[in-house]
């Protein structure tokens, strides 16, 4: 499992959810840190810090797919409220990132040229299993119970003029968060399909870290919940010779492997 920031908070609170720390050096230089949940001894994290720049948060997306094959990969944004649908302090499961990285200017205004990328259907579907429950308010200290909304999320590097950012929500209505970190890993993620992937970010508040604690116990809770499915019964066709506990070669009891293509939960 790997989740990766651009933001030192949202960095520290993560890592405060990990046990036996280790530094992890990329042969080309980038510095990660594995550790295992407190809370799940068999969920191991490797955690990787990115510029704010989406070029840089693809090259280490692209190397810490490289090094840790995970499971699944998470970004963890920093974004404001471009809708009256979120509020500071929520955290936001981005169902599809709307990348905004360049524009030009011509007679009628700035002409932007955004991208766009849906997230894991898969872990979409394990993201709204664990909001609905509610189990991962566990993980907080705080009796604030903070919103999780489903939502597409913008990432542009256009987020210092405020004006601009209306207009650039203009073009994408449906968006309640606007931050400048995210559209490299989007970018990453799309060109490493085998690797589910998904941008969970914080709404900026002044109050109580900007919600980054909430984001980080939402990731963590997320990431617990890929190694630990929801109830999810084995529903393959008992073949012939096969049994529900495994298949018998000889005389001896062997396990059936997953098949190929099979959900994120089942490739541990």
């Amino acid at each position: 499992m790997v989740i990766l920031t651009s933001d030192d908070v949202i960095y520290g609170r993560v890592r405060d959810h990990l046990l036996r720390l280790r530094s992890h050096r990329h042969r080309a230089g980038t510095l990660f840190e594995s550790g295992e949940a407190r809370t799940a001894a068999r969920l191991t994290v490797a955690l990787g810090m990115t510029a704010t720049s989406g070029i840089d948060a693809a090259l280490v997306a692209e190397r810490a797919v490289a090094e840790f094959a995970p499971a699944a990969m998470f970004f963890m944004a920093v974004g404001s409220s471009v809708s009256d649908d979120s509020a500071p302090g929520d955290v936001v499961v981005g169902t599809r990132v709307y990348a905004c990285p360049d524009g030009v200017n011509g007679t009628q205004g700035l002409l932007l040229r955004p991208h766009s990328w849906a997230s894991s259907h898969e872990l979409e579907q394990l993201a709204r299993h664990v909001a609905s429950s509610g189990s991962w308010l566990n993980l907080l200290v705080s009796g604030r119970e903070p919103r999780v909304q489903f939502k597409p999320v913008i990432a542009s590097d256009f987020t210092a003029d405020r004006p601009l950012i209306w207009s650039i929500h203009e073009f994408r209505e449906d968006a309640v968060s606007i931050g400048s970190q995210g559209a490299g890993f989007a970018g990453a993620a799309h060109l490493n399909p085998s690797v589910p992937s998904l941008t969970i970010a914080a709404i900026r508040s002044h109050v109580d870290g900007d919600g980054k604690k909430e984001a980080a116990a939402f990731a963590i809770a997320l990431a617990r919940r890929i190694i630990d499915p929801p109830g999810l019964p084995d529903t393959r066709p008992v073949q012939h010779g096969e049994s529900k506990k495994g298949k018998r070669s000889g005389s001896e009891l062997t396990t059936v492997p997953p098949p190929s293509g099979s959900p994120l939960w089942l490739r541990r």
